[in-house]
């Protein structure tokens, strides 16, 4: 989640939380009272997610009151289940994201609101980091392009979202 920071820093959008967040690094847990008592910045108006390996029940529960609560829009970075390791599946990003999805769709089962919190998915297999590609790169022509991946719901399903060809290797996640 440094990286998500940083990323964002380099493009002058302030953000906090990550895996330096500072709210609960103590050790402590959120109990009842901070979360009935946490008070919202106002001016934040999104909770991005991504790979934190660092993520805990405080950041779930902050992501949490600021989607639902504050009205902060849900963007998720990617919603992977897992990433191959050494041989073994390693949680990804797609764990925190379904629980944030979870919490969020029950509430509006009791609220009776549909949503725009449902995550708005930046990366694969979105084809919007396609269209930057081609607009820094000035590319034109489509058939230039290829999504070289390993795993066909995000990589090769993206190749197919944005109108391009993919190839998928066996090398990562899927092994034959």
């Amino acid at each position: 989640m440094n990286s998500i920071c940083k990323e964002m820093a380099e493009v002058g959008i302030q953000s906090c939380g990550g895996e330096d967040d500072e709210g609960f690094k103590d050790g402590r847990v959120m109990t009842i009272e901070d979360f009935e008592n946490y008070t919202l910045d106002k001016d934040v108006s999104a909770v991005v997610v991504g790979l934190d390996i660092k993520f805990t029940y405080s950041k779930l529960c902050i992501a949490t009151l600021y989607i639902h609560t504050g009205g902060a829009k849900f963007i998720a970075c990617n919603d992977d289940a897992y990433d191959m390791v050494g041989g073994k599946r390693s949680p990804g990003a797609g764990f925190m994201i379904s629980s944030l999805k979870t919490i969020l769709s029950q509430h509006e089962e009791q609220d009776g609101v549909s949503s725009h919190r449902q995550p708005i998915v930046i990366a694969k297999p979105n084809p919007y980091v396609i269209e930057l590609i081609q607009k820094e790169r000035n590319v034109k022509d489509k058939s230039r392009m290829i999504m070289i991946g390993d795993r066909l719901d995000t990589d090769i399903l993206l190749a197919h979202n944005a109108g391009i060809d993919g190839c998928l290797v066996f090398t990562g996640v899927i092994q034959s």
